[in-house]
């Protein structure tokens, strides 16, 4: 056999075989999506529950997408998660899981990789400000050294910058911030400083 056949036939079978990995629609399938049809519903965060409680499923199941939540670990959150998504009471949002409440943002997760961050003032399309950063929002971050804090932040959630290695420091807008235990293990912070 001629080597140019052989080169086709070995490029047939590697497509065939990556096509029962990958899912076709690949490059439009977002976390969340875990039965990777292109939408985020019920589906996925049962079939979330399903791979958590151990019931085997004839569905597709992408575990690179189901940490909806970004925690690093498949839960039970992320199913709730995305049933609160489904919901409306959060938003994926630019690099953020924001909850919504009452028309208050809170910054639940940052999932980006800057090292310098604006958090955002409103929650466009929400009809929300964003006011609170959770416990956790950016939790164990090793890229983050600076971001700043719109006026409408309120308050910094104990643990919300846990394990930030390079942290240094925080702008904030807003003179009346509250915040208390929200900086632990961020061994290069350094202040707040309001603007």
């Amino acid at each position: 056999m001629n080597p140019r056949k052989i080169i086709v036939v070995t490029l047939i079978v590697i497509t065939a075989l990556l096509s029962l990995i990958v899912p076709a629609n690949a490059a439009t399938i977002q976390t969340g999506d875990v039965n990777g049809d292109g939408q985020i519903t019920i589906t996925d965060a049962t079939l979330i529950q399903k791979y958590l409680s151990g019931i085997k499923s004839s569905e597709k199941f992408y575990i690179k997408y189901a940490d909806f939540d970004r925690s690093g670990k498949i839960d039970i959150a992320d199913a709730t998660m995305i049933q609160k998504y489904l919901s409306g009471a959060v938003a994926v949002y630019d690099r953020y899981l924001i909850s919504i409440d009452k028309g208050v943002g809170s910054i639940y997760r940052y999932f980006g990789t800057a090292s310098t961050i604006t958090v955002p003032r409103r929650l466009n399309g929400y009809n929300c400000d964003i006011t609170v950063i959770a416990s956790n929002a950016f939790y164990n971050n090793k890229t983050l050294t600076t971001v700043t804090l719109p006026e409408t932040v309120k308050t910094i959630n104990d643990y919300a910058f846990n394990n930030c290695s390079q942290l240094k420091t925080i702008y904030a807008y807003n003179k009346n911030l509250r915040w208390g235990n929200s900086f632990i293990n961020c061994p290069k912070f350094q202040s707040i400083q309001f603007k």
